[in-house]
């Protein structure tokens, strides 16, 4: 399968490049995410790197967690209208209140969630 993500100008005008310009395939294994849980992501890696002594447990981590993401939910951006995507040259829509994209190709996301709810045992 080949999905192709473009980030559109300003004005919301396609034909966004990368920053080195180049446009085109990329290949990955695990899942990318565009969206408020990216944004998300980066506040609570700046804070980990800024203070690493508060990070030292998993019930710590998820508290500081979700501080990130109470820091993060103020002005999320509006996918619709920032960026398109299209699935094997077929235009996808991105409905108007979607907070994140994520392209994934692994059965789980974000420490275990199941975005499809299948039981353990269905493949």
């Amino acid at each position: 399968w080949g999905t192709r993500l473009e980030f559109k100008g300003e004005g919301g005008e396609e034909g966004g490049e990368n920053k080195d310009g180049a446009a085109g395939p990329h290949v990955f294994v695990n899942y990318m995410s565009i969206g408020i849980d990216a944004k998300v992501a980066t506040i609570f890696d700046a804070m980990r790197n800024k203070n690493p002594q508060r990070f030292r447990s998993r019930l710590g981590n998820k508290l500081w967690y979700a501080v990130a993401g109470a820091r993060a939910a103020p002005g999320t951006m509006k996918l619709a209208t920032t960026c398109s995507l299209s699935v094997d040259n077929t235009p996808v829509p991105i409905p108007p209140s979607a907070k994140s994209l994520v392209l994934i190709n692994i059965k789980t996301y974000m420490g275990g969630t199941d975005l499809w709810g299948r039981d353990k045992g269905e493949s």
